[in-house]
């Protein structure tokens, strides 16, 4: 339910990310569209790229997207 992030709580995101990836744990998102502000906002400190999946942050369209693809990657 976010409408927007600057550029400080985007990078939060990737220092957030980092730390996941550490433990082997992916960044889920869900609702971030490429063209929104949040997806430009991702996009701009290179955390997210719609055409480029490297499995280090997954981006769903719904909540219910996100959950599954959880509970799939968890079983």
């Amino acid at each position: 339910m976010v409408y927007g992030l600057d550029f400080s709580s985007a990078e939060a995101f990737v220092r957030i990310q980092r730390l996941l990836a550490a433990k082997g744990v992916v960044l889920v998102f869900c609702g971030a569209h490429p063209e929104g502000a949040v997806g430009k906002a991702l996009q701009a400190v290179e955390l997210w790229s719609p055409e480029d999946s490297d499995g280090r942050v997954q981006v769903m369209d719904t909540l219910n997207d996100a959950l599954e693809w959880t509970e799939n990657a968890y079983l």
